[in-house]
C-alpha cells in the first residue's frame, strides 16, 4: 500500500519538489546570486540544464540527475505511480537540505555577511563537491 503522509495534496507540491530536485542537483543550475534571489518566479518543467544558449540558440541536454527528477514527476503525475511520487518526495527532501545548507553559506543581501566570511566570494561559497567532472559548456 503506497504511504500516506508523502502523497502532496495537489499537483502544485509535485511541482514545487521537482523545483527543489532541479535546484539542488542540476549540474548546470546558476550562480547563488540568481539561485536564491528575493522572489523567483514560477517554472516551467525546463532544468536547469535545457536553457538555451546564447550562441546557438539550441537546448543542451539534461544532466542524469535531472532527467532522473523530471522522469519521476512524468511517472507520479500521469500514471500515479506512488513509487515514483516517494522517491521524488526523497529527492526533494535531500534537495531541501543541500540547498539549505547552500544558502547559509551564500551572504545575504541585506547588509549583513552571515556566516560566510568577508574573505569568501559567492562563487567559492558553493559547495565544491557540488559540480561533476561534466564540461561547463562555456560558464
Amino acid at each position: 500500500l503506497p504511504p500516506e503522509n508523502e502523497a502532496p495534496a495537489c499537483g502544485r507540491d509535485r511541482h514545487y519538489r521537482l523545483e527543489i530536485a532541479y535546484d539542488a542537483f542540476c549540474e548546470h543550475c546558476p550562480p547563488p546570486r540568481t539561485l536564491f534571489r528575493a522572489d523567483p518566479a514560477r517554472r516551467d518543467l525546463t532544468s536547469w540544464c535545457e536553457r538555451m544558449t546564447r550562441w546557438t540558440q539550441r537546448r543542451r541536454p539534461r544532466c542524469h540527475h535531472c532527467e532522473r527528477a523530471r522522469s519521476l514527476y512524468l511517472a507520479a503525475r500521469d500514471t500515479g505511480d506512488w513509487k515514483a511520487e516517494v522517491a521524488l518526495y526523497k529527492l526533494a527532501r535531500r534537495g531541501a537540505v543541500r540547498l539549505l545548507a547552500e544558502r547559509r553559506q551564500y551572504p545575504s543581501s541585506d547588509g549583513s555577511s552571515g556566516p560566510a566570511t568577508a574573505n569568501t566570494s559567492p562563487a567559492t561559497a558553493r559547495n565544491p563537491c557540488r559540480r561533476s567532472s561534466s564540461p561547463s559548456y562555456g560558464r
